[in-house]
C-alpha cells in the first residue's frame, strides 16, 4: 500500500500524528490547517473543510491536478483498473465495526496515574471550573464523575514509561501538552483513551499516544442515543438528559463508532445524529442514514454544536425530547393521547411514568 505520510512530505507538508491511528496535515487544495485527516493503515484521507476524501491515487492527483488517472497509478506502482470498471468513488468509505484492543498494561497504569493527578488539580482549580460551567455548561458535579482533569504544562517522559516503543520520528518523548484531560474509561473504571483539549494552537485536541479509539459513552438512559463529535458536548446532554438518553462522542465528524458503540446504537434505540452544524457534519449524515434505520439528523437549532446552542439559552434536556418524539414518530405539539404515551412506551423503551409525563409535554420545548 503506498505511504500516504511519503507522499506529503515528498511534496513539502508536514503531517503531523493526532492520534494512535490519525495525523492531521495542511489540506493541498484548501490550504486549511487541522483539518486534513489521514488513516495510513487504512490508506484513506479525508478534508474536513473542502468535503473531499480518497486513497493514494486520490492524494497524489490532488497534489499534482495534471496528472491523469492511469499516470498516477503508474507513478504509486498500482495496476490501472479498465476502462468501465467500478471503482469507489473517492469519497466513500468502507467501514465495519472495530473491536478495539486494550491498551498495554503498562500504559493503562501511567494513564491511570496522570488521570488522577489531573482530576485532583482540576478540582482545585476554581479558574477552570469556572471555565467549565461558563463556556461548556458543565458542573463541578460533572467534571467529578467523568474525573476530568488539569494538566499544567507541556510535557514529554520518555516513551518507555508509558510502555511505548522508542520512535526514531519523536525523539523527545510522549507528548502531554498543557490542557483540560479528556479521559475515556471502560466498563471496570480503566482509562482506555486519553485526550487533551489545548487552551490554544493547533491540533486542538491531542489523543495521546498508545490508547485505543473507544468513543466516550455519557449517560444511562434508554429511550435513545445521541451521536456528537465532542466528548464536553457528550457530558453536557448526559448531564441534562442522561436519564432519558445515552450520548457517544465520536472525536470528529468522520469518526465511527465501534463495536461496542455499534451494538449500543442497533439494539433498537431511537439515534438522534447530533454532529456539528457545518459542511463536515451534513456530509457525514449519509453514513449514518444509511447505517441505522431508526437515527434522524438532530443538529442543534442555535450554535454549531451543543455548547454554542447551550450559551444561547438553548434547553438542552427540551432539544432532547424533541428529538425523541421525532424519531419516535410523535407530531410536535402539546396535545396528548395513549397512542403517543405507547409510542415512548414501547418503541422508545421508556418507562410507562416517563413516557406518558413526556407524552403529556413534560419537558415541553
Amino acid at each position: 500500500m503506498p505511504d500516504l505520510l511519503d507522499l506529503l512530505r515528498n511534496a513539502g507538508l508536514s503531517p503531523a500524528r493526532h492520534g494512535a491511528r490519525e495525523w492531521s496535515a495542511p489540506c493541498p487544495r484548501c490550504g486549511g490547517r487541522d483539518r486534513f485527516r489521514l488513516w495510513p493503515d487504512r490508506g484513506r484521507w479525508y478534508c474536513r473543510a473542502c468535503d473531499r476524501a480518497g486513497d493514494a491515487v486520490d492524494l497524489l492527483r490532488l497534489l499534482d491536478p495534471a496528472l491523469t488517472y492511469p499516470a498516477a497509478c503508474r507513478a504509486l506502482g498500482i495496476e490501472p483498473r479498465p476502462m468501465g470498471a467500478r471503482r469507489r468513488p473517492a469519497g466513500t468509505l468502507t467501514w465495519t465495526p472495530r473491536e478495539e484492543e486494550s491498551p498495554a498494561p503498562f500504559w493503562w497504569y501511567a494513564a491511570g496515574r496522570f488521570v488522577a493527578e489531573a482530576h485532583d488539580a482540576l478540582m482545585q482549580n476554581h479558574e477552570r471550573l469556572a471555565w467549565l460551567r461558563e463556556a461548556r455548561g458543565l458542573t463541578p458535579e460533572t467534571a467529578r464523575r467523568a474525573r476530568l482533569g488539569w494538566h499544567s504544562r507541556d510535557r514529554r517522559p520518555p516513551r518507555e514509561e508509558w510502555g511505548l516503543e522508542p520512535a526514531a520520528d519523536r525523539p523527545r518523548g510522549l507528548w502531554l501538552p498543557a490542557g483540560l484531560v479528556l479521559p475515556t474509561m471502560n466498563g471496570f473504571g480503566s482509562v482506555v483513551r486519553l485526550a487533551i483539549r489545548r487552551p490554544e494552537g493547533a491540533p486542538r485536541y491531542l489523543t495521546v499516544e498508545g490508547g485505543n479509539q473507544t468513543p466516550l459513552v455519557a449517560g444511562d438512559g434508554t429511550a435513545g442515543a445521541v451521536v456528537i463529535e465532542s466528548a464536553l458536548d457528550a457530558l453536557l446532554i448526559a448531564q441534562e438528559a442522561g436519564d432519558l438518553v445515552k450520548a457517544v462522542a465520536l472525536g470528529s465528524a468522520v469518526g465511527r463508532p465501534d463495536l461496542g458503540a455499534h451494538k449500543l446504537l442497533t439494539d433498537g434505540r431511537l439515534v438522534l445524529v447530533a454532529l456539528d452544524a457545518d459542511r463536515a457534519g451534513a456530509a457525514a449524515w449519509a453514513f449514518w442514514r444509511e447505517t441505522y434505520p431508526r437515527a434522524i439528523r438532530w443538529p442543534t437549532p442555535r450554535g454549531k454544536d451543543p455548547a454554542d446552542a447551550w450559551q444561547a439559552g438553548l434547553s438542552i434536556r427540551a432539544w432532547v425530547v424533541s428529538g425523541l418524539r421525532a424519531a419516535a414518530g410523535i407530531p410536535s405539539g402539546p396535545a396528548v393521547d395513549e397512542e403517543r404515551a405507547a409510542i415512548l412506551e414501547y418503541d422508545a423503551g421508556l418507562p410507562r411514568e416517563e413516557a406518558e409525563r413526556l407524552a403529556l409535554g413534560g419537558d415541553n420545548p
